[in-house]
């Protein structure tokens, strides 16, 4: 797997290197349990295909968890939000094409990571600080991965995401 930073709304140094790595970084244990949940809807180590996808098996990390459709005109629809995510927003977005979401600045973030798994074809992971106006200061730590069809093209990305409170301490408690 590889690594990427994102610092504020960007990704700094990144040119497109993910995936199954040496150098992947998840530091979150829910996340590398979501990551390990995931495998079995992959048929490769890119990342699931969409009709293997159970979300029986993840409930556990259902207000964590991220998916968006990637739809003709290369638009990114959110399909699932989970409430921990919905909590951080403050709004919930599902149904929508991120240019519509409300939210531009976060929505900024959510574009550049989706497009940076689509481009890596397989999944990245990144941590960053963003500070929303109204909201604290945050860390994140997120997983995403690309969603394929049974052709082998990319339809989506489906992730999971942990927030920090500045005191370090995670919110949520539902994984």
């Amino acid at each position: 797997m590889g690594t990427s930073r994102s610092s504020d709304y960007g990704f700094d140094g990144y040119e497109g290197k993910a995936g199954w790595g040496p150098e992947f970084h998840l530091a979150e244990p829910s996340l590398l349990e979501f990551l390990e949940t995931s495998e079995k809807w992959t048929t490769g180590e890119a990342g699931p295909t969409e009709t293997k996808i159970d979300l029986l098996d993840v409930v556990r990390f259902l207000p964590c968890l991220f998916w968006y459709d990637l739809t003709p005109g290369d638009v990114w629809v959110c399909r699932f939000l989970g409430s921990e995510i919905v909590e951080v927003r403050g709004n919930d977005p599902t149904g929508l094409p991120l240019e519509k979401a409300e939210d531009s600045v976060v929505d900024g973030y959510i574009q550049a990571f989706l497009d940076l798994v689509l481009k890596a074809g397989e999944p990245v992971s990144t941590m960053s600080q963003s500070h929303v106006e109204g909201r604290e200061y945050l860390r994140a730590e997120s997983v995403g991965l690309p969603v394929f069809d049974d052709t082998g093209r990319i339809l989506g990305v489906i992730g999971a995401q942990v927030f920090y409170h500045p005191d370090g301490k995670r919110m949520g408690s539902s994984v």
